[in-house]
């Protein structure tokens, strides 16, 4: 069984809340120069509060109007 030494580096990721609160300043910014921004929502990880250390934050946009996405 492996054993942490004194120099050993630990990872830590960002808080919970930080990142809510990183995310919903940026959804307020995007959709004040986006007004076919209808809705926007996370899933995955950050949702089911099973995040960790290099979890990504997966975004879900609803939009108004014809786009194509590739």
């Amino acid at each position: 069984m492996p054993v942490k030494s004194v120099s050993s580096a630990v990872l830590k990721g960002p808080d919970f809340s930080a990142v809510l609160a990183t995310l919903k300043f940026w959804a307020l910014t995007e959709s004040a120069r986006h007004p076919e921004l209808i809705c926007l929502g996370y899933f995955e990880s950050y949702a089911c509060a099973d995040w960790s250390v290099g979890s990504d934050l997966d975004l879900l946009a609803v939009v108004r109007g014809k786009y194509a996405f590739l």
